[in-house]
C-alpha cells in the first residue's frame, strides 16, 4: 500500500472514488453531514461504467462533457467575483471519477473507494436500469428497452453479446483504463489510502474519519433494495457466464477482501500519529 503523511487540512483532500452501486451515495453523505457543504464537494461526472453510453450514445458523453464545462466555467467566474472555489477548498471530494483522470484541485489527493461483489453489483445496476426503463414506459436506450423486453436470464445474454460487455467491469475500470485486474491491482496498491468492500462501509467511514482528525460519521445505509427482490433471478448457467464475463472485477473483490487489513491499515496508521 502507499504511504502518505498525516492529513493536512489546509493542503489535503480525501477523495472517494464513487464506484456505482457499491453504497457510494451514502458514505459521501455520511462525509457531508459531518464536515458540511463548503468543505465537501462533488466532482464534475466522468462515468465510464454505465451500460448505456456506448457510441450510439455519443450525446450522454456531450452532456457529462458539458456539466464539467459548465463546472470548470463557474469556477472561473467565481474566481473572479473573489468567490471561493468550491473543489478548491474542500478536503473532501467525491464522484464518478477514476483515479486516473486529472483532478480539478491542487491539494495532494488520498484516494479511497468501496467494492461490492460483482454479480451482486450487477444485479443491483439491472433492477435500478430496470426501475428507471418502467417509469419512462418505453425504455429509452437500447439497454432500457432490452431490460423491458427481456427476462433476466435473456437480458444477460443479450448484454454479454452487446457493445456493453467492454464495460462490464466497472471496478477495474475506474482504476485502470485498461480494465485489466493486473492494471486495477497495480493501480489499488499505488494509489489508494484505503479500500473495503461495501459490508465493511462504517469501518472504512471510521477509519477515513480518524485520519482526516474530524467526527466520525453517523452510519447510513441510504437506497437499499428498493426495486430489488430478494431471489437471485438468474439461472445457474446464466449465472455462470455472468461470472465468467465478470472475472476481473471478481479477482479485484477477492484481492481487496483477502487484504482486509492491509487496506485499511495505512489510513489507521498515520491517524495514530495525530
Amino acid at each position: 500500500m502507499r504511504t502518505c503523511a498525516t492529513f493536512d487540512v489546509d493542503r489535503d483532500a480525501v477523495v472517494f472514488l464513487r464506484i456505482p452501486k457499491t453504497g457510494s451515495i451514502s458514505f459521501a453523505t455520511m462525509f457531508r453531514d459531518t464536515l458540511g457543504p463548503d468543505r465537501w464537494a462533488r466532482l464534475p461526472d466522468r462515468r465510464i461504467d454505465a451500460w448505456d453510453m456506448g457510441s450510439q450514445r455519443a450525446h450522454d458523453q456531450l452532456r457529462r462533457f458539458g456539466m464539467r464545462l459548465q463546472t470548470n466555467l463557474q469556477r472561473w467566474t467565481g474566481g473572479i467575483a473573489g468567490k471561493n472555489d468550491p473543489l478548491a477548498d474542500a478536503v473532501f471530494l467525491h464522484g464518478h471519477s477514476p483515479v486516473w483522470a486529472p483532478l480539478p484541485t491542487r491539494r495532494r489527493a488520498h484516494y479511497v473507494t468501496l467494492l461490492r461483489d460483482p454479480v451482486d453489483r450487477f444485479l443491483s445496476q439491472y433492477f435500478y436500469i430496470r426501475g428507471k426503463a418502467e417509469s419512462r414506459h418505453r425504455g429509452g436506450s437500447a439497454e432500457k428497452r432490452r431490460v423491458l423486453q427481456l427476462e433476466p436470464d435473456d437480458f444477460v445474454d443479450w448484454l454479454l453479446n452487446s457493445p456493453a460487455r467492454k464495460r462490464l467491469n466497472g471496478q477495474c475500470l475506474y482504476l485502470a483504463s485498461s480494465g485489466t485486474y493486473e492494471d486495477a491491482r497495480a493501480a489499488a496498491e499505488d494509489k489508494l489510502l484505503a479500500a473495503a468492500a461495501v459490508s465493511d462501509l462504517g469501518e472504512l467511514a471510521t477509519v477515513v474519519s480518524r485520519f482526516m482528525g474530524v467526527p466520525e460519521p453517523e452510519e447510513r445505509r441510504d437506497n437499499v433494495g428498493h426495486n430489488r427482490p430478494r431471489r437471485n433471478p438468474l439461472g445457474p448457467p446464466t449465472e455462470a457466464r455472468l461470472r465468467q464475463a465478470l472475472e476481473p472485477d471478481i479477482q479485484l473483490f477477492d484481492f481487496v477482501q483477502a487484504n482486509r487489513e492491509r487496506f485499511l491499515d495505512t489510513a489507521r496508521q498515520h491517524a495514530n500519529r495525530r
